[in-house]
């Protein structure tokens, strides 16, 4: 004889409604009514009613804090959308590329032209970016399902939009190539190469993205004073006196290492929404979600970066 408990639909949403209520008690007894435990019970009662509707309904959206704290994730995790310029769309369109912006002194009634500011366009399509996650009731129970989809979805998303964006910077004609043969060839003169060769303009705010492999041998390195290149006082991780940030490997296109720039010389163009939504039948790669007691959820936004300005970046690649 089995020992399995079987519900019918509306009977497990009732039984998930009563754990969900028995951990509010538990959340209001520990916090002897303090005012922070307000933001964790209704986020508890927000999970309460989307997961019941799912069992119930099969599909439908997810609380709506939730789209906050996965796009806050995405700002937290990537480069890109910490750094670039940012523009909100809902289509693709065509941009202008330009060298640095001049100004020029003209008579009262002189002609301002734009022969100092030649401009071409390139088009500037939205990508779509997907995360899917697979949950369990299990996990539901732990009571850190909010937290691990905003981490997991949120990273998931940076990484690919670091990846879309750093692979549009490295392969633009405006990014100055500075080769060597390997990693193991890197030298201190090779970064001094990538620093010159970024526009004065854009020098102020400009900083390093590194590859994981490229830190590793750039942390050996030395100047002609026989100084180490990465200094980590002062409150800030600076390579050559300017900020770094390590990325994985694979975020950079194949044999390329690392870039030196400002991101003032990117757009990042992405849609003002990020669908997410839930579902409890169908199958993610060879995962039956009915059979497998589970259910997933899937982010997909519209994005895309890339350089609009000319000589914002150099970029380290193998030869």
């Amino acid at each position: 004889m089995s020992d399995e408990i079987e519900f019918r639909p509306e009977e497990l949403a009732e039984f998930i409604g009563k754990v969900f209520d028995e951990k509010i008690k538990q959340v209001w007894s520990n916090a002897k009514a303090e005012p922070e435990a307000s933001e964790e019970i209704n986020k508890m009662v927000a999970w309460k009613e989307t997961i019941q509707k799912a069992i119930t309904l099969g599909s439908l959206n997810l609380p709506a804090a939730l789209y906050a704290d996965v796009m806050q994730a995405v700002y937290k995790y990537g480069v890109i959308r910490a750094n670039a310029i940012k523009v909100e769309t809902n289509r693709s369109a065509k941009v202008p590329v330009m060298s640095e912006i001049a100004a020029y002194e003209v008579s009262e009634t002189g002609s301002i032209t734009e022969a100092s500011n030649p401009i071409s366009f390139k088009d500037f399509s939205l990508a779509k970016i997907a995360s899917l996650v697979v949950l369990t009731p299990e996990l539901i129970e732990a009571w850190d399902i909010s937290d691990y989809i905003v981490r997991t979805m949120g990273l998931a998303i940076a990484k690919m939009e670091d990846k879309k964006g750093i692979s549009n910077i490295a392969s633009d004609t405006g990014t100055t190539a500075v080769t060597v043969s390997g990693l193991s060839a890197l030298t201190y003169e090779n970064l001094v190469s990538m620093m010159s060769a970024v526009d004065v303009v854009f020098q102020s705010n400009a900083m390093w993205v590194l590859g994981q492999s490229a830190y590793g041998q750039i942390y050996k390195l030395k100047d002609s004073a026989e100084r180490p290149l990465v200094d980590f006082q002062g409150g800030m991780n600076t390579l050559l006196g300017k900020k770094f940030i390590v990325v994985p490997d694979g975020i950079f296109p194949t044999n390329n290492y690392a870039l030196y720039g400002s991101f003032d010389a990117v757009i990042c163009a992405y849609e003002n929404t990020l669908r997410i939504e839930t579902f409890t039948s169908g199958v993610v790669g060879s995962l039956n979600l009915i059979t497998n007691d589970a259910f997933a959820i899937r982010a997909v936004e519209k994005f895309n970066a890339m350089p609009v300005f000319s000589s914002g970046f150099a970029v380290l690649k193998k030869s």
